[in-house]
């Protein structure tokens, strides 16, 4: 007698575990975007304050030694190493890069595309830049190619606003339809 209550229980076990499972399987399938998206987003954020926060402490520090062994403002200038300064900001929106691309993975459509491609190009932007050392022709070059980066930028913004905006327009079609019915 006993051992018949006892397959029972673990029979009720069993078959609450497999309906749970199969609850998560079901839920999961139907769409796994709105189960990750929230927690990608959220390390998403995480991980680029983080870069921040590295680039501020950086750029501070950087800032610190030149102050450290300048005795005036003229001699602050000299000691002040602005390429190392570009060449961090430029890394850290690489990596900020990288992050959002994998965030893209994580998200259900194409409006987040459009992000990683204009932090891309404002890191190039900032490599390009031309230096002092920079020869005059090749000032012009790096001065156009800078123009046209800019001109993508513009054009990829300009893209995300209005794809934003007609996204708006359709969850508020979406959501008058689900009021009428």
């Amino acid at each position: 007698m006993p051992r018949q209550s006892l397959n029972k229980e673990q029979s009720k076990k069993t078959k609450r575990t497999t309906q749970s499972v199969v609850a998560f399987i079901k839920d999961t399938t139907r769409n796994p975007y709105d189960t990750l998206e929230k927690p990608a987003k959220t390390l998403k954020a995480l991980l680029q304050m983080s870069i921040g926060i590295f680039l501020a402490c950086s750029v501070g520090a950087q800032l610190y030694g030149a102050m450290k062994i300048s005795h005036d403002i003229s001699s602050f200038w000299t000691n002040f190493d602005r390429q190392k300064i570009i060449d961090i900001i430029v890394d850290a929106l690489l990596i900020a890069t990288a992050i959002e691309l994998g965030y893209m993975l994580f998200t259900d459509g194409p409006d987040e595309a459009i992000n990683p491609p204009i932090i891309a190009l404002a890191a190039a932007i900032l490599f390009r830049l031309p230096g002092a050392d920079t020869p005059p022709y090749d000032g012009l070059q790096r001065s156009i190619e800078i123009a046209i980066y800019g001109l993508i930028i513009a054009v990829l913004v300009w893209v995300r606003a209005k794809f934003l905006e007609s996204e708006d327009k359709r969850q508020e079609l979406s959501s008058q339809r689900k009021q009428d019915q």
